[in-house]
């Protein structure tokens, strides 16, 4: 490894996620109504000790995120949605 890329590698920084959990939640699991999520916003929700990320996409499709951005571990409850 050349001192170059070695200096390049020591500024990167690692992102702890987590545990995985050994148990899963099975079935449907009823998060609130629908119209609370038709805003236009990412909404947070915490449920079995997970944090997710709800929002309706243009066409009024709900979607379910993990709440944390895998790559630069960002709340995504935080930021705002574009496009589909």
């Amino acid at each position: 490894m050349s001192a170059e890329s070695a200096a390049g590698t020591a500024n990167i920084r690692e992102i702890d996620t987590g545990d995985l959990p050994d148990r899963y939640a099975r079935g449907w699991h009823c998060l609130g109504p629908v119209k609370d999520y038709l805003d236009g916003t990412p909404h947070g929700i915490e449920i079995f000790g997970t944090m997710l990320v709800v929002f309706a996409d243009s066409q009024g499709e709900l979607n379910v995120l993990d709440g944390y951005c895998r790559h630069m571990g960002g709340n995504l409850a935080q930021g705002t949605v574009k496009g589909d």
